[in-house]
């Protein structure tokens, strides 16, 4: 497998496929494409036709999209139990990241992923506060199932990271989840390569 990825330092969702195919096996390539540069448009649209990245290639197969990886992942390697094993839990599970899928959008975009950036001082809207109390409830929620690492995890790991960029708006039950979080041999594996980095892009 070869999984193409933006920049360490700023792609969540390229974080996000990384993490759940590191959970599976460590038989795999990566090929950053640099974004933000001038060759990123030509570079990205040769990996995939969606010209955005993470993007698995399995064999011939062609897989983009964050979502569809992990699904495509959860069937390759049904012992890894990317996704819980009970219906409940597996359902609770796929809401949540189909919610960080989809919404959360002004704290992505207010909020960014910048790993070598951690305790910003920077004013954010309400919309943006009431979506950091948003991850509260659902991390709420998934601590009390106390189930094996798994999807909602690989998930909510660039949202630890922006919650470590922009603190004070976490309640203490998800700050001490996000702290291991980022305390996983695997993130920290990620990391490394992001504070390695020189490439900067203006928000």
């Amino acid at each position: 497998m070869k999984l193409f990825i933006g920049n360490y330092n700023y792609s969540s969702w390229s974080l996000r496929a990384w993490l759940t195919l590191k959970s599976c096996t460590n038989d795999f390539q990566v090929e950053l494409i640099r974004l933000g540069h001038e060759t990123s448009k030509e570079a990205l649209l040769s990996s995939n036709p969606s010209g955005k990245v993470p993007c698995l290639i399995d064999q011939k197969l062609t897989i983009w999209d964050t979502l569809a990886i992990c699904e495509h992942l959860n069937e390759s390697f049904p012992d890894k139990l990317i996704l819980p094993l009970e219906k409940n839990n597996r359902s609770f599970v796929r809401s949540c990241c189909a919610e960080m899928h989809s919404e959360l959008r002004a704290l992505r975009k207010e909020c960014p992923m910048e790993i070598n950036k951690p305790n910003q001082k920077k004013e954010i809207s309400n919309r943006s506060i009431k979506e950091f109390q948003r991850l509260d409830q659902m991390v709420d929620e998934y601590t009390t199932l106390q189930l094996d690492r798994n999807l909602f995890d690989y998930f909510m790991t660039p949202f630890a990271v922006r919650a470590r960029c922009f603190p004070g708006f976490i309640n203490k039950n998800t700050q001490m989840y996000f702290d291991n979080l980022l305390k996983h041999p695997h993130f920290l594996e990620w990391e490394k390569n992001a504070l390695l980095e020189k490439w900067v892009i203006e928000y």
